[in-house]
């Protein structure tokens, strides 16, 4: 399960930091009007939860998960569910 990263408020940050760029900016825009992902920006991108794991299993960024725990996370979650990560 994808998690859409960047967001809208997420790319007003990055263009009012200069963490990215105008262009960035509006591909980031532009895919999250039209539902899709961007995720080749300077903010990062391409964070999922997914199966196949164990707990301390190590991955580049995303949420690893035992099967039957990413099973059990995805009958919880709908379509347009916030997600907040803290570490």
């Amino acid at each position: 399960m994808a998690i859409n990263y960047p967001t809208l408020e997420d790319a007003e940050r990055g263009i009012a930091t200069g963490l990215i760029s105008e262009n960035q900016y509006n591909q980031i825009v532009n895919a999250n009007l039209s539902g899709s992902y961007c995720w080749d920006t300077l903010l990062g991108g391409e964070i999922e939860f997914h199966g196949n794991r164990q707990p301390t299993d190590v991955t580049r960024g995303c949420i690893g998960m035992r099967d039957e725990d990413i099973e059990i996370l995805y009958s919880l979650v709908e379509l347009g569910d916030r997600v907040l990560i803290q570490p």
